[in-house]
């Protein structure tokens, strides 16, 4: 079940499937309306049966700072005050849960590699709940079951050097791509309009779209916008964005390497 530190009203949960779907969503507008608060009887049966569930970021300040290196979490976490902690069921790293104290955006930081090694998980995104069971057959473990901590943006912005740069609008800013990785050939030859439309959008307005992730409110039907020479798209409604591949992951609920795997074949 939802563990008791969760149960706040501002929070949200969602629905998750199991084995090979346990990561992934099983309603779509899952970030603006299809999801649930700690209490209601779907999300709550849901998981009963066996399922498992998620929790999203941005809900009531919620940010999850999800580890995704061993190396990074023992130079970092030190750093970090102590919080509401969950060991994941894959690589049996972290998730650290915060109020952060000023809106912000969905971002990760990558080694040279274009590996993945940091997710800030927010507004637009989410990590899997506690004691849901990952497909491997581990769970995911409360740690520490402490209350959650309030934390600073501006004291993340001294611990995490890159903040600064990755947290701007991404529309606003071009990213560096190293061409000799699979995430750099990707990003280069893949326009940012041509995934738009692989994923479903098939009207645009100059550089503008209808975000394909959330219902539309009348209007507001052009709410997002691309930019091909950045290789960047951003929905200004849930002010959320990214590349090309950030894209793909939030379109197939994909991890990082699955959603370069995959978006090979579009090349």
């Amino acid at each position: 079940m939802i563990p008791k530190q969760l149960h706040k009203q501002d929070f949200r949960f969602i629905k998750l499937g199991t084995g090979d779907w346990c990561k992934r969503p099983t309603e779509k507008g899952w970030s603006v309306e299809n999801n649930y608060k700690f209490n209601d009887k779907e999300i709550l049966d849901h998981i009963a049966k066996g399922n498992n569930y998620g929790v999203v970021g941005g809900y009531g300040n919620l940010l999850i700072i999800d580890f995704d290196s061993e190396l990074f979490q023992k130079k970092l976490r030190s750093l970090l005050p102590p919080t509401f902690t969950v060991k994941t069921g894959g690589k049996g790293l972290t998730h650290l849960y915060y109020l952060i104290d000023e809106p912000f955006c969905k971002f990760g930081i990558r080694d040279k590699e274009e590996n993945v090694v940091i997710d800030f998980q927010c507004k637009g995104s989410y990590v899997v709940g506690p004691n849901s069971i990952h497909d491997s057959g581990k769970p995911y473990i409360v740690l520490n079951d402490i209350p959650i901590k309030k934390i600073k943006k501006s004291f993340l912005q001294k611990i995490f050097t890159v903040w600064n740069e990755r947290e701007q609008k991404v529309h606003e800013k071009p990213m560096q791509i190293d061409t000799n990785t699979n995430a750099g050939r990707i990003k280069t030859k893949l326009r940012i309009s041509s995934v738009l439309q692989e994923i479903g959008v098939r009207k645009f307005y100059g550089n503008k779209f209808a975000c394909p992730f959330h219902s539309i409110s009348k209007g507001n039907s052009y709410n997002a916008q691309f930019d091909d020479g950045k290789g960047v798209y951003f929905c200004h409604h849930e002010q959320v964005g990214g590349d090309v591949i950030d894209l793909w992951q939030r379109h197939k609920g994909y991890d990082f390497k699955e959603a370069i795997d995959d978006l090979k074949r579009l090349i």
